[in-house]
């Protein structure tokens, strides 16, 4: 089956830079006559891409939500076992792999929406999850690292 043949990739942006959301559309008008693209929502922030992604329908947002929370859960259930707390994890996946850190992934969805979609995901809900949910604070304490560089071109929540 050629690229041609197969639906529309469905693509949702999710950079509050301008300049960057630009060359991110040129990029996209130019891989459409070789592979079809839906651009299907815009997101201006990291927050705003994980409300999207938390309501979102169908088997694409099964797997990405099956992959986001997957990687929420395992990384926040190792606080107690691997390492001594949740900031640990967030570390080490934020400045050892450049990825958006659990915890932070965690906060920005909302602890009780990430408890609520982990349980609908049947995935184990992280017991340093609970816990910040009890002690109403957020898990990325990472006080002078700016949040927004976790997503594409940075800026923003």
């Amino acid at each position: 089956m050629s690229l041609a043949d197969q639906s529309a990739a469905r693509i949702l942006i999710a950079d509050d830079e301008a300049p960057a959301r630009s060359r991110l559309r040129d990029l996209l008008d130019d891989c459409r006559p070789r592979f079809p693209l839906a651009i299907v929502d815009e997101a201006r922030s990291g927050r705003e891409a994980l409300d999207v992604l938390a309501v979102a329908e169908g088997p694409a947002a099964d797997l990405a939500r099956r992959f986001v929370l997957g990687y929420v859960s395992y990384g926040l259930g190792r606080v107690g076992s691997v390492v001594r707390e949740a900031r640990d994890v967030d570390r080490i996946m934020a400045f050892g792999f450049n990825w958006a850190p659990p915890g932070l992934l965690a906060d920005l969805l909302g602890h009780k929406r990430t408890v609520a979609l982990l349980e609908r995901a049947d995935r184990p809900v992280p017991a340093a999850l609970v816990d910040a949910i009890e002690r109403r604070q957020p898990l990325f304490a990472e006080p002078h690292v700016e949040r927004g560089r976790f997503f594409f071109a940075g800026g923003g929540q």
